[in-house]
């Protein structure tokens, strides 16, 4: 996985992350928020493009069967499922159940509104990822 961060993302003046995840086939794919998921991409390229300038960390999630995720963007897609998740369940191949829409965010807590970098990356270690070396 990818991470990508801006301190002020869209001119809010607040900051925002993006995550990025190795599809099994080599490629790199991502959900931008309750947008549906899109074409394999570049990371930087696409973070560069969306506003997210700031590459953070490569990171590893913890394999949910011992496999790299399929690049298969229709249950993710689903209009059922496609309001509970986002760049990180994505990310992580975590298909969260349908239900009011959600967001899922790494961490136990959720961050305070000028995180950073660093920030982000603590909070998903709790969740189990680990820095790729």
């Amino acid at each position: 996985m990818k991470l990508y961060y801006t301190p002020n993302f869209g001119g809010s003046g607040y900051p925002d992350y993006h995550w990025y995840r190795q599809d099994s086939n080599g490629g790199w794919s991502s959900k931008h928020g309750w947008a549906p998921v899109g074409p394999q991409v570049d990371p930087s390229q696409d973070a560069a493009a969306s506003g997210y300038g700031v590459f953070c960390a490569n990171m590893c999630a913890p394999n949910q069967d011992g496999t790299a995720p399929v690049y298969n963007p229709g249950p993710w897609n689903d209009p059922k499922h496609i309001h509970t998740n986002n760049c990180y369940s994505y990310a992580c191949d975590r298909l969260h159940p349908p239900g009011p829409d959600n967001k899922p965010q790494p961490g136990k807590h959720p961050l305070g509104p000028n995180f950073k970098c660093k920030d982000v990356i603590k909070a998903a270690e709790q969740d189990g990822l680990t820095m790729d070396q």
